[in-house]
């Protein structure tokens, strides 16, 4: 699970609040999926309790939705007469109830008509939470909602649930793709109050060390991206299946032994729960190979592990006020236990984990004040144990700092260059006003047209540093000159204002990297990428910030490495390495392509295993993609096997923290002159990017002669409301922004004449 960071507590407000919690955690501890109850253990449900509670179980799935089971009633032959030996399946529920185990119903769905009697998908969920006692639904969601158009129909389907029961815990799950997500998880996410995703089938016939990296590389993908959507990390209880009988799935096999291995692996790495797949595939080895894996410690006693301010004096009056703690805290018991002398208006914001709060006052703690925060012993974890000892800490406000703001370091570097697809980016000294941010930029060509460019981050940095980075939305024109400036609309907290605009020049660089061969581009996942804690290198660091995987943040392709770090020490070094290496043999020329966070921090390449050698390579003095190589003399064998690489702390770099992303690892890459694209044949009008918009978008059109060249707007009744161009312009390729700030949300229509050529296209002002 992750743990929260500590940000200027005005700029999370807006972001976290829409966030909702959990509504519970069902799958904590050990779980087992159900498929037909009736016929395990010979429909003896004494006989099944008393196995899964002596196997240490806490929670079962049971199928209760789907052809042969609770739904299609009338033809049942199976599960109602079953039930109706204990008076009924809410009878059943009562009896896993009293032997500590929760049960939960599930269902295919496949957002068709794939029900006997003609029933609806939703009907059939309602049902299963009608059921008394029922502690939740689970969706398993099938590969059927991979088809387009799939999106509304889940959108229905949750509506329709959500209308007959707002408050039950409904979790998603699905044996269908999910790193890749290819049906529209995030619509499930938005109704859910937990997913769970069950989709990797931990129980290949390799070795459970094989199957557990490649199982984490999947999950983390997935889980940061629906994090990077804003959705909260996810609950990961693993599904293998435990069958070494030849009645069962043989491909899905997990033999004896490996159940208990590859559970350690998940309860050392911090999975919260693990369950398996299924009752009835399991022969009396695995049962007892599960029994004894993922041990139930006792509940956790709660107490408070760190607080931020962490420093009692001179505290800014927008910092944030985070408690930490050891285990996952209740939030409502955490509300009613918390406090804040002299007191403020405000909110109580967890993290995804429940670990890490965060108090958001309504506005500004008053300055030069001392304040004090509690939390009583009637906060409670989410196993109903309460905090071990009241806690509190004091801290006092500074002055109003009356400096204002100022750019410490941006990227590209005045006067420098940077690639065609640029990234801009300014570092401020202190926390600054985000949502105004977008207003204040104005990027421009040599000739002041407007380049269209969309947010890249803004955020602040542990430090206290605002960084504010931007991409362009087309590619820039080789050798041309560009300028960024940053307006003075610019406020700090206290709002003071940049005092003068600040203005960068650069030309886009006319070379590029290419050629060579690609060893390694981050596409499937991290195979033997270690992470920095394992590192002999790594020193200096903060274990719990510090991380290597996957990230969607690609030179080429989908995917990237990407490296988390956090320095604690003025000497340190983070480092990624991987534990077989990758040979060079006769390779003059080695090197990857490196997003950097203009840190100024350096970069090292790492080089053989049981002696590594370290090069320095280069400072990370920029923002954005940029192909990092160095010469090597094949006949050194001490750089003949390349290992990783590292970032490096040096004296006056701004960030103590932050993340690079590698792709691509080259051997014999070498630097060329691209071809400039020729110009365009024939005249065109593209259509506006984006669309809708709010309150500027771009236009795109092409010019083969010479010639006058008119762009104008006009409303839905033909009236002109903008010229865009009205000039003598030479061929090329030519790109418009167009802002509709003073106009009514509505249809709009852009036309372009050159000659005798007309195009009209249609657009959208959404405010």
């Amino acid at each position: 699970m992750k743990s929260i960071r500590t940000f200027s507590l005005l700029v999370i407000c807006t972001s976290l609040l829409s966030i909702s919690a959990y509504a519970s955690i069902p799958t904590t501890g050990k779980g087992m999926w159900i498929w037909e109850i009736w016929a395990d253990e010979g429909g003896n449900l004494t006989a099944i309790v008393d196995r899964l509670k002596s196997s240490g179980v806490t929670w079962v799935a049971v199928k209760l939705g789907d052809s042969n089971s609770l739904w299609d009633s009338a033809n049942n032959s199976t599960l109602y007469p079953w039930a109706s030996k204990y008076g009924g399946f809410a009878a059943v529920i009562d009896t896993f109830h009293n032997n500590g185990i929760n049960v939960y119903g599930w269902q295919y769905i496949y957002g068709t008509s794939k029900w006997g009697g003609g029933g609806t998908e939703a009907g059939v969920t309602n049902e299963i939470l009608d059921i008394p006692g029922i502690d939740g639904f689970i969706i398993d969601a099938e590969v059927e909602f991979e088809a387009s158009g799939m999106t509304a129909v889940a959108a229905q389907y949750l509506s329709a649930v959500r209308a007959a029961h707002p408050n039950s815990f409904i979790a998603l799950t699905s044996f269908a793709s999910v790193t890749n997500q290819p049906i529209p998880w995030t619509t499930f996410l938005a109704r859910c109050n937990a997913n769970m995703p069950q989709a990797y089938w931990a129980l290949r016939p390799t070795d459970p060390v094989t199957e557990f990296s490649n199982m984490w590389s999947a999950f983390e993908t997935a889980d940061q991206n629906w994090i990077n959507e804003g959705y909260l990390a996810s609950i990961k209880p693993i599904v293998p299946i435990g069958c070494e009988n030849p009645a069962g799935e043989t491909s899905y096999q997990m033999h004896y032994g490996d159940i208990q291995k590859f559970a350690s692996l998940c309860q050392d790495t911090g999975y919260v729960g693990m369950s398996l797949w299924e009752y009835s595939d399991m022969d009396s080895m695995n049962w007892s190979d599960y029994t004894a894996s993922w041990q139930n410690l006792p509940p956790t006693v709660p107490h408070v592990t760190n607080r931020f301010p962490s420093v009692t004096d001179s505290v800014p009056a927008y910092d944030s006020i985070n408690v930490y703690l050891n285990t996952a805290m209740d939030a409502s018991t955490m509300d009613s236990a918390f406090s804040i002398t002299p007191p403020v208006k405000g909110k109580l914001i967890m993290n995804p984990d429940f670990t890490a709060w965060t108090f958001a006052p309504d506005t500004l703690l008053s300055s030069s004040t001392q304040y004090t925060v509690s939390i009583d012993t009637s906060a409670e974890s989410l196993f109903g144990i309460h905090l071990l000892q009241p806690y509190s800490f004091t801290f006092n406000t500074g002055p109003i700092n009356r400096e204002g703001p100022y750019i410490v370091a941006a990227s590209p570097r005045n006067g420098g260059s940077s690639v065609s697809k640029c990234y801009v980016e300014f570092i401020l000294n202190e926390p600054i006003h985000l949502g105004s941010i977008a207003s204040q930029i104005a990027f421009t060509d040599s000739t002041g047209r407007s380049v269209a460019f969309s947010e890249d981050q803004y955020r602040v940095t542990l430090g206290g540093f605002t960084l504010i980075a931007i991409r362009t939305v087309f590619n820039l024109t080789p050798g041309v000159k560009y300028s960024v400036t940053m307006g003075t609309g610019l406020t700090d907290y206290y709002n003071i204002a940049l005092e003068k605009p600040y203005t960068i020049s650069f030309t886009c660089d006319t070379s590029q990297a290419s050629g060579g061969t690609v060893i390694e581009g981050f596409e499937s996942s991290i195979g033997n990428w270690q992470q920095p804690s394992k590192s002999s290198i790594s020193y200096g660091i903060d274990t719990t910030g510090n991380s290597f995987g996957l990230a969607y943040k690609a030179y080429d392709g989908f995917q990237s490495g990407g490296l988390q770090y956090q320095f604690n020490s003025a000497n340190a070094i983070c480092a990624a390495q991987n534990s077989s290496g990758y040979n060079l043999g006769s390779a003059g020329s080695f090197g990857m392509w490196v997003f950097g966070d203009n840190s100024g921090n350096q970069l090292d390449y790492i080089f053989g295993l049981s002696s590594p050698k370290v090069v320095p390579v280069d400072t990370i003095n920029w923002y954005g993609w940029k192909f990092v190589s160095m010469w090597r003399d094949s006949s050194d064998s001490s750089t003949s096997l390349f290992s990783g690489f590292a970032v490096r702390r040096l004296p006056g770099a701004l960030l103590a923290g932050s993340t690079i992303y590698v792709d691509d690892i080259t051997v014999n890459g070498r630097v060329s002159v691209p071809i400039p694209p020729p110009l365009p044949i024939a005249f065109k009008l593209y259509q506006n990017y984006p669309n809708p918009f709010n309150p500027t978008t771009t236009i795109q059109f092409n010019v083969p002669s010479s010639g006058f060249v008119s762009l104008k707007v006009y409303d839905v009744l033909g009236r002109e409301v903008r010229t865009l161009v009205d000039k003598m312009e030479q061929p090329g390729n030519y790109t418009v922004t167009f802002n509709a700030g003073n106009l009514p949300s509505g249809v709009y229509f852009y036309m372009l004449e050159a000659g005798r050529f007309t195009a009209v296209k249609k657009m959208m002002v959404l405010k």
